[in-house]
């Protein structure tokens, strides 16, 4: 794998990082497939843990969601509580927005340095809510990763807490499946095994990395969609 990584990439130059997405709903094995590309030689951003960081003690984040929600979010150790802030900002539509108009331009802002700071030829994102904070727009092709129904309550399960699971589900439905789906470049089914799962990905990577059209002070976009079942 990392051989075709390095005979694809060596034709990019001195342009901008190519950036892609994996995507998906919670559950999905978005972050497995992910998982698996780190692996095989990819630099990966997780873009949920990247997004922790945002919220520590004394970051501007912290002070904005601490003036806003109150001290019922803050515990014992001055930390934000994010089992409570998810509580409170999945409670409904206009609190979910509300939260999402603060935090996506610091996420994309924080996301877009982390990125620079890789300095290399391909980056790609774990990153479930691409859509929902318009940093599709900022990347050369995304990657859905949609998964059978059995698959999704499988993996709630092993979670152990799908009440909660299926909650974060409901908030990321309001940007319709449908369109995530038509906004991506490929869509993998992940509807039979882990390794089925992970090699569908890397096949859906490295035919996003042939299929991009390079020009300079152009963005790089691909022909088609593809989807992989």
């Amino acid at each position: 794998m990392r051989k075709n990584i390095n005979k694809v990439v060596s034709k990019v130059g001195n342009l901008k990082p190519i950036v892609i997405a994996i995507a998906g709903a919670t559950c999905s094995g978005k972050s497995t497939a992910a998982d698996d590309l780190s692996k095989q030689g990819y630099k990966v951003i997780n873009v949920d843990k990247l997004a922790h960081t945002l919220y520590l003690k004394g970051t501007p984040l912290y002070n904005v969601l601490k003036k806003k929600y109150g001290a019922m979010i803050i515990n014992d150790h001055g930390e934000i509580n994010r089992k409570i802030l998810g509580a409170k900002v999945l409670s409904g539509t206009k609190v979910y927005y509300e939260y999402c108009d603060i935090v996506y331009p610091k996420l994309n802002q924080a996301l877009e340095k982390a990125i620079k700071n890789l300095g290399v030829a391909v980056v790609i994102l774990d990153m479930a809510v691409v859509f929902e904070s318009g940093f599709y727009k900022k990347t050369n092709a995304v990657i859905y990763v949609q998964a059978s129904e059995s698959i999704l309550k499988k993996a709630m399960l092993k979670r152990g807490n799908a009440s909660f699971s299926l909650k974060i589900m409901k908030v990321q439905t309001l940007f319709p499946v449908s369109k995530k789906i038509a906004l991506s470049d490929y869509v993998v089914y992940n509807n039979s095994n882990i390794e089925e799962l992970k090699k569908k990905t890397r096949k859906a990577v490295l035919g996003t990395l042939e299929g991009l059209k390079w020009s300079k002070g152009q963005k790089r976009t691909l022909a088609r969609k593809i989807v992989i079942k």
